[in-house]
Order: structure tokens, then C-alpha cells, then sequence
């Protein structure tokens, strides 16, 4: 994996982290979710993703084809040896999850890591590759519902994103795609729309609760 990709991968998850903390952010179409186009492409600050498709209201999917046909499972591997995040944890509980990683990148050099959000990385900040490749086994994984390898992982995020169409996100898409590990929302389309961005980051947090409390009834 190529240090850019990589530091998607990295970056993209603090819109994530803020909605597990909840339960317990936006660029080109092929962003990861909830990254900002013009805030070095983290998830923090808002922004606008979007294909064609999105530009008009609808609701469109960007979909890596290797994870779109397989068979669903209830339970996450167990065999990657990473921590990984529950959509039930705390603030302090994601803090606490976070800090081996933090503390791992900060032995590489790596400041600017933000614990208020589990320790992910601060819009502009760059990260080495060899921090990345040092400390990869103590990043937490995403929250199982949304891993891009849940074959049910899609299903969740679509429920969340008509919930959000549902509170007024008019440009609002789902990114499946290698740069991030997990399926999630991108708000804006083609033409940056900042109300949908504005809203987007106001409701993720309130539609994954209510998604995740649906299903754990």
C-alpha cells in the first residue's frame, strides 16, 4: 500500500471515532468518508464528495466490485490480531483504544494526533510511511457494522445514509473503495454543497445511533 493511500486510510476515520464516541466529515468522489477537498484531505472540517449521480440529489454508491457479493456474517474475524473500535464505546473508551497507536507513532515522530477523537490525525498532518508500516498492527480497525469487509457493511451504511436524506443531507453519497477500511458516507457532491456538508457532520453521529440501536434491540 502506498504511503498516500495509507494516510487515507489513517486520516479518514474521525468522523467515525466522533460517532462511536455518540453512541457510546468533504472531497473528490474517490475521498474517503467524510474527508474534506481542501483540508488535506482528512475528515474533520467538512466538504463535498460526489460522482454525477450525486450532483442531482440522488443518492449514489462509489463500490469497490471485490467486496459487493459475498456472504454475510454476523461476527468480525478474528484472526487480524488489530483492536477494533465498537460503535457502543465511549470518549474515553476510544481514548484508551487509541493510546498503544498513539503512543507507537509518537515513539516515530508522528504529533499532531488528536485524543479527543481517539487519536486520529489532524487535518494537515503528514504521516511517514514508515510510522505507518511501524504502528499498522495497533490501529484500531473500524467498528465491524461499517469494515468494508462486512459483507453487511453496505446495508448498514445505506440505512444510514437514508436517514440522513431523511434529515435534509440533499448530496450525499457512500464510499466502498481500497482507500479506507471502512463504508461510510461523503457529503457535498460535485458542487461542494455546504449545507449538505454542514448537516452531513451534524446528523452522522444521531443516524448511526439510531441505525445501531435498531439493530441491537
Amino acid at each position: 500500500m502506498k504511503a498516500s493511500v495509507k494516510a487515507l486510510v489513517v486520516a479518514f476515520l474521525v468522523g467515525l471515532a466522533l460517532v462511536a464516541g455518540g453512541c457510546a466529515n468533504s472531497g473528490k468522489a474517490d475521498d474517503p468518508p467524510g474527508t474534506t477537498n481542501g483540508a488535506a484531505g482528512s475528515d474533520a472540517d467538512g466538504g463535498a464528495a460526489g460522482s454525477d449521480g450525486a450532483g442531482s440529489g440522488d443518492v449514489a454508491t462509489l463500490q469497490d466490485p471485490s467486496t459487493s457479493r459475498a456472504t454475510p456474517t454476523q461476527a468480525p474475524p478474528e484472526d487480524s490480531g488489530r483492536p477494533r473500535r465498537r460503535l457502543d464505546m465511549s470518549p474515553s473508551d476510544i481514548k484508551f483504544l487509541y493510546a498503544p497507536y498513539n503512543k507507537c507513532m509518537a515513539k516515530h515522530g508522528v504529533t499532531g494526533l488528536d485524543d479527543a477523537t481517539g487519536g486520529q490525525v489532524i487535518p494537515g498532518v503528514a504521516i511517514p510511511e514508515d510510522a505507518l508500516e511501524a504502528c499498522i498492527s495497533l490501529q484500531p480497525l473500524p467498528a465491524w457494522e461499517q469494515d468494508r469487509n462486512n459483507p453487511q457493511a453496505m446495508d448498514f451504511a445505506q440505512k444510514i445514509l437514508e436517514c440522513l436524506k431523511g434529515k435534509g443531507v440533499k448530496y450525499v453519497e457512500l464510499y466502498n473503495g481500497p482507500a479506507s477500511e471502512a463504508v461510510g458516507p461523503v457529503f457535498g457532491g460535485p458542487q461542494h454543497d455546504e449545507q449538505s456538508n454542514v448537516l452531513g457532520q451534524k446528523y452522522l453521529p444521531v443516524c448511526t445511533q439510531e441505525v445501531y440501536a435498531a439493530q441491537h434491540k
